[in-house]
């Protein structure tokens, strides 16, 4: 293999390597303890919603600005997009959001 082969190996690996690095955008705001909750929220890396999110009901809107405000993400994988950031999420509110599904689901 020559030096110039080489050389141009290199660098192509090197300008994959660095143009696939994702970067991790900081989206979290506010404070870091939870209103309802007053616990101290866990920072977490999520995707970004690609295209039209999920509809959700009045009632699941009431539910969640009462009992779940910082629960994470509300949609699934395969909505996801290509960004990627850090958010804030209560885990006492992620099991509001789901108690509050079993029961609404029964």
């Amino acid at each position: 293999m020559t030096l110039d082969l080489l050389r141009g190996l290199v660098a192509c690996a090197l300008i994959c390597i660095s143009g696939c690095k994702q970067q991790i955008e900081d989206w979290r705001h506010g404070a870091d303890t939870c209103q309802i909750h007053r616990l101290k929220m866990d920072t977490v890396v999520v995707n970004n919603l690609a295209g039209p999110g999920p509809h959700f009901t009045a009632q699941y809107h009431r539910a969640k600005e009462a009992q779940f405000p910082n629960c994470g993400i509300e949609y699934d994988p395969d909505l996801y997009g290509q960004k990627r950031g850090m958010i804030l999420v209560c885990p006492d509110c992620a099991k509001a959001k789901e108690n509050w599904r079993s029961d609404t689901a029964k």
